[in-house]
């Protein structure tokens, strides 16, 4: 029925299509009421009442535009249960992980509810060079080393994988994971690394490592905004760790010779 969504704290009516588009308040910014049991739809699962009760404390707290910190045992199904509740919003989500398996896992589960629920929600991971690059003459050189020679490269239009992606090719599959990025680049003759950064501008789902978030020079490098996304961060007991490590600069004693041998 038209105009059946509310705002709580305006009072903002909306229409059924204007709550699909976005279930965030135009006016406030606060998430609309017909919740409903759309997360339960997209559970691709028989769910356990502590996996209920956890669904409805990310749609309380992200609708309060709070900071929610969860914590359960292994194989609760925490990744299924925050994405199902989240993917029906109409928000993007950055989600940051610690290592590949998690990448892998996070995007199977977004597989795993499109298939439940017949839906289409998008996906991709923003993997580093060395893990998308198909170019023999830098994919197996030190990051620093592969990332100028890339440059070169690309300035030079001397590699064969197009970095220019204009438009993303069609009848692409939703979910997008390394394997996918390759196989496409190689398909269309597009850079892999430069095809899942064209990719993130419109999916719902961004993988991203623990640095895409964290550290600024490879946030801004990568474009990825911030400003109304909802932010996922797994195993997040390791983030003052990790954030230390990103943003903490070292000298080793080989940057010190050579300092040394500059003033000479």
């Amino acid at each position: 029925m038209a105009g059946s969504v509310r705002c709580p704290n305006c009072g903002k009516i909306y229409s059924d299509e204007e709550y699909s588009r976005d279930r965030f308040c135009r006016v406030c910014k606060t998430l609309l009421e017909r919740l409903g049991v759309d997360h339960l739809e997209l559970f691709p699962y028989e769910p356990y009442p502590a996996q209920i009760e956890f669904m409805e404390d990310v749609l309380r707290v992200v609708g309060s535009r709070g900071v929610l910190l969860a914590e359960a045992c292994n194989g609760f199904g925490k990744t299924v249960s925050a994405l199902s509740s989240l993917l029906p919003l109409g928000r993007g989500i950055i989600y940051a992980t610690r290592t590949h398996e998690q990448v892998r896992q996070v995007l199977a589960e977004v597989e795993m509810i499109n298939s439940k629920a017949g839906a289409s929600f998008t996906a991709v991971n923003l993997a580093s060079r060395e893990h998308l690059c198909l170019n023999p003459e830098c994919r197996d050189l030190p990051h620093r080393e592969a990332v100028e020679v890339c440059r070169i490269l690309r300035e030079d239009d001397d590699c064969p994988y197009s970095s220019e992606v204009e438009d993303l090719p069609r009848d692409l599959p939703s979910v997008m994971n390394p394997e996918t990025l390759v196989k496409t680049g190689r398909k269309f003759s597009l850079c892999p690394y430069f095809l899942a950064r064209k990719a993130s501008k419109d999916s719902r789902v961004v993988v991203v490592p623990y640095a895409y978030v964290f550290d600024p020079h490879v946030r801004e490098s990568s474009g990825i905004p911030l400003m109304d996304k909802i932010l996922v961060l797994d195993e997040g007991h390791n983030i003052d760790r990790v954030g230390q490590e990103i943003l903490s600069d070292t000298l080793n004693a080989s940057l010190i010779e050579a300092a040394a041998n500059e003033l000479k």
